[in-house]
């Protein structure tokens, strides 16, 4: 299906349509279909294109040689992959679409609680919110701690039971990266800062209110003895 990107909702921004979207449904967005992602584009010769790279190089669709007065024989137009979507996952994802909107209020609704919760402890620094009209995924929850040791913090979550991640670390730091694109020492200091005190709070929407208000009161007594 061919989908034109809609305007980006900022509205001091002169809107950007983009060729192409690109959604992940790993299981901690805020959709899941297990694994997996879709692309949205409107280009119909690039759609033909990612059609036969995502199984194979194949151009024909398995239901099309498969089904009724079809051919089984096919043919590999191209090397491609094994990028095909199960349709067991695209049924999952089918139905938590249905429930986004659900799902993304409940979100806000803990972000919230944490934004509340957090408020005012020293050494930790909260997500901002910008100055324009905005409807906010909170996708991930992002605190910065400029107190404490990042591993020494992370230990001290674990002795709480408290699960955590880290998204995302700068990219400049990663093998791949360093060895293709070379990044001058001394260089994109705030970067290596920032990256190295940002921690994800827990945030989906089966979690409690007092799973919530549990964290917040563990990262303050953390916070007062650290």
């Amino acid at each position: 299906m061919l989908l034109t990107p809609s305007a980006p909702i900022i509205k001091e921004f002169t809107p950007v349509v983009l060729p192409y979207r690109y959604f992940s449904f790993h299981p901690i967005k805020n959709i899941t279909t297990g694994e997996g992602g879709m692309i949205t584009l409107n280009d119909e010769e690039m759609e033909k294109k990612l059609r036969m790279l995502r199984f194979h190089g194949i151009e024909r669709d398995a239901w099309k040689r498969y089904g009724k007065g079809g051919n089984p024989s096919y043919d590999i137009a191209q090397p491609g992959y094994k990028y095909n979507m199960p349709d067991m996952l695209a049924a999952l994802g089918v139905v938590q679409l249905e429930r986004l909107q659900e799902f993304n209020l409940r979100r806000s609704k803990l972000a919230n609680l944490y934004l509340e919760g957090l408020k005012g402890i020293e050494g930790i620094e909260l997500p901002q919110s910008p100055s324009y009209d905005h409807t906010h995924a909170w996708h991930l929850f992002v605190i910065k701690n400029s107190k404490l040791d990042r591993d020494e913090f992370m230990n001290k979550l674990a002795e709480y039971n408290i699960g955590y991640g880290l998204h995302f670390p700068a990219a400049h730091t990663l093998s791949y990266v360093k060895e293709k694109y070379a990044v001058p020492p001394g260089t994109l200091l705030e970067t290596n800062r920032a990256a190295a005190k940002i921690l994800s709070l827990p945030l989906f929407p089966d979690m409690l209110e007092e799973d919530v208000q549990y964290v917040c009161s563990a990262i303050k007594e953390i916070m007062k003895n650290g």
